[in-house]
């Protein structure tokens, strides 16, 4: 399918299992976290690639890296706000943050949204 100007299968695997969100109970995720090493998750986006599937939504793990340190890593198409983030800046009249955020963003050159809950 056409998503702006790439080809991409209609499947886009997400990131919950490889930072170890269960949405289950907390052993479950810390046994996903210690499972989905950065080689691990490389494993499985290759073999992901080798059955047609070439888009991932995925962020990088280091919490320290800017915005602009993400982009020149790892080059992506489009960039988002996670829907939990977007709802509480809304709740919390921060929305000028998220409107700021999305500037940047653009300022690279890629593609931007928001999520919502």
């Amino acid at each position: 399918m056409k998503f702006f100007e790439a080809e991409s299968g209609r499947l886009v695997p997400g990131t919950n299992a490889s930072y170890g969100f269960s949405h289950c109970t907390n052993p479950y995720s810390a046994a996903m976290r210690d499972y989905y090493m950065p080689k691990k998750v490389c494993d499985v986006m290759h073999q992901a690639n080798r059955f047609d599937i070439n888009a991932f939504n995925y962020g990088l793990r280091s919490a320290s890296a800017t915005r602009k340190e993400c982009y020149r890593a790892v080059n992506p198409l489009a960039m988002y706000k996670q829907g939990e983030k977007v709802d509480r800046a809304l709740q919390n009249g921060e929305m000028d943050e998220l409107k700021e955020w999305c500037k940047k963003a653009r300022d690279l050159g890629v593609v931007v949204g928001v999520g919502t809950h």
